[in-house]
């Protein structure tokens, strides 16, 4: 009887890389190495070897971490990097004003940090100085063309400068440096709104942006309040429900669900709509118009509030 061979690994291959030597780990296909001969002394001092290798490295690696590993930032910024770590602080707790100075002392050391520039940049634009604003990040972009951030920063400068033409450059070469960067895909839609002819246009945008991540909250908003200005009842209803499955408590999105329903004629789910509005957006500038049109709307159908079993707010109807 003619014994089988084991089968063989692909092309010959008789070993597997490992991941930990970076040498060959023996399959189950391979030879079986014979105790005490030459091929496993030779496996034995390959492996001794291996183990040598990786406990120097382990060793150069604690050394490393006693003596303490230099920050790359520091080593690029060098005496300005503290004033540009302390400029973001400040503007990421919204006090504009610190971080103005920490960003202006990092320019005292370093008057081409791209960094400091961008940052007085999102400053400016915060307090609402927009001609030092774009100057900044103008400088900024000098250092990096390729930045989609600064792009996106002078995108929104332009728009609130009503230069739009310039915006929209901005908006498009962001999108070019990066076709995923949704925030530029989103502000180039809300742009299209604004300034075309045919509002309808921005729909596509809009959709591509959802499409792109279905969790980015604020083109449910711009797309429902489009479709309702635009008299697409029934997609402004989706589109704020959608809102509403992933932000229960956003008053804003009952708000344009009750403008909707009040729009397709339907009172009684409008006064809902309404009611939860008041309830979620008290704060709201359109407080005194929810107040009255719930007022309307009740006088209309006859109806009033309860308090049901489970504690909730129902509305009944008043024979």
């Amino acid at each position: 009887m003619t014994q089988q061979r084991p089968p063989q690994a692909p092309f010959g291959k008789r070993y597997a890389t490992s991941p930990l030597s970076g040498g060959y780990t023996p399959t189950a296909s391979s030879t079986p190495v014979v105790p005490g001969s030459v091929a496993e002394k030779t496996q034995r001092q390959s492996w001794a070897s291996n183990h040598r290798v990786l406990l120097s490295a382990l060793n150069q690696f604690t050394k490393g971490l006693a003596i303490g590993v230099r920050n790359p930032l520091q080593d690029k910024f060098g005496d300005a990097y503290r004033y540009l770590v302390a400029g973001d602080t400040y503007r990421f707790r919204d006090k504009t004003d610190e971080a103005i100075v920490q960003y202006h002392q990092a320019l005292d050391i370093d008057p081409l940090c791209a960094e400091a520039h961008m940052g007085l940049g999102k400053c400016y634009r915060r307090e609402g100085q927009l001609p030092q604003a774009i100057m900044h990040l103008k400088q900024a972009l000098n250092a990096n063309a390729f930045n989609k951030d600064l792009h996106l920063e002078l995108a929104k400068c332009y728009v609130e400068r009503q230069e739009h033409a310039k915006s929209r450059q901005h908006y498009e070469k962001a999108i070019r440096i990066d076709p995923a960067f949704i925030d530029a895909r989103f502000g180039l839609a809300m742009l299209t709104e604004l300034t075309s002819g045919s509002p309808e246009n921005a729909i596509p945008l809009y959709q591509a942006v959802l499409v792109q991540d279905d969790g980015f909250l604020p083109a449910y908003n711009n797309l429902g309040s489009l479709y309702l200005r635009l008299g697409y009842f029934d997609e402004a209803q989706a589109s704020f429900e959608s809102l509403i499955e992933r932000v229960p408590q956003f008053g804003r999105a009952y708000l344009g669900l009750a403008l909707t329903l009040d729009r397709k004629q339907d009172a009684v789910g409008a006064l809902k709509a309404y009611r939860q509005a008041l309830q979620l957006s008290y704060k709201s500038k359109h407080l005194e118009q929810i107040q009255r049109r719930i007022a309307e709307l009740s006088v209309m159908l006859g109806v009033g509030k309860a308090i049901d079993a489970q504690g909730d707010t129902v509305i009944y109807r008043v024979k």
